[in-house]
């Protein structure tokens, strides 16, 4: 027989210490599904190493900012920060698999939100990459968030928070495969009275993901799909945007094209493997 001083002890046995800490169980997914660290930026991204299957090297990423081809001495450098194990007989790293942004012909920063549902990804072009013509030349944004029904939020505030209220949890990515299949597959073309036009302080923030240049500027809409086509009991708001020249009229049919023909290859470059 053996005595029990205390439940405590129990779970103790059982579970890792602070296990109930929502950072703590989230650093130690993070250690369990990509090998490494995953740790913070001053700007609350993540660093992550990664093995482009394309080229057949590791970079590094902390958000919008990389580092493509690392040498030997660099990577043994970073991984040792990063806690990842790096090989030295020269065989391929245990790191997650993603194409480099080289390979890619843009920078994409894949993001989601706080709560069951919804992701922001900001697929930033490359102007000197061999970027497949279709794929254009354009940074362009999307975002889509589950609201609630008993929100008071104003559109415009749900607009501005869709691009400013982020957390950079990569564990959580697999869901979001399944709302960009749904949003590729199922969304039909936006109706004019579904959409409304980006406002002066949605664009200020859009700013921030990146500057347009001369002769250039940020433009979009807030759509507000059918509730039939709605992925959850809740309402869906999506947000997309895209750098466009300044004399282009615009129109929302182009952009919401452009992102029906990015999405595909977005779930092929990250890899995620849909049913």
């Amino acid at each position: 027989m053996f005595r029990i001083t205390s439940l405590q002890d129990v779970f103790n046995g059982v579970l890792p210490q602070h296990a109930d800490d929502f950072r703590t169980r989230q650093r130690l997914q993070l250690l369990r599904d990509y090998r490494q660290r995953c740790p913070e930026t001053i700007y609350g991204d993540r660093q992550l190493l990664w093995w482009c299957p394309s080229c057949a090297s590791a970079w590094w990423q902390a958000d919008g900012i990389v580092a493509l081809h690392l040498s030997d001495e660099r990577l043994v450098q970073i991984g040792h920060r990063l806690h990842a194990q790096v090989p030295r007989d020269g065989s391929i790293p245990a790191f997650p698999r993603r194409q480099c942004p080289e390979c890619v012909g843009a920078i994409v920063s894949i993001k989601v939100y706080p709560g069951p549902l919804g992701c922001q990804i900001f697929w930033q072009s490359l102007p000197h990459a061999s970027t497949p013509p279709e794929m254009g030349k354009e940074s362009t944004l999307f975002a889509l968030l589950e609201v609630s029904q008993e929100t008071d939020q104003s559109l415009d505030a749900i607009g501005k928070h869709l691009l400013t209220c982020l957390t950079d949890e990569p564990c959580e990515l697999d869901a979001m495969a399944i709302q960009l299949d749904w949003a590729h597959h199922m969304l039909p073309l936006p109706r004019q009275d579904e959409c409304h036009p980006l406002t002066a302080e949605h664009l200020r923030c859009l700013a921030h993901f990146e500057l347009p240049a001369p002769g250039g500027e940020w433009k979009g809409f807030l759509w507000q799909p059918p509730q039939r086509l709605r992925l959850s009991p809740f309402p869906l708001i999506l947000l997309l945007a895209a750098i466009q020249p300044t004399q282009m009229p615009f129109s929302i049919f182009p952009l919401y094209t452009r992102w029906q023909d990015l999405l595909p290859r977005i779930i092929a470059m990250t890899g995620w493997t849909l049913e």
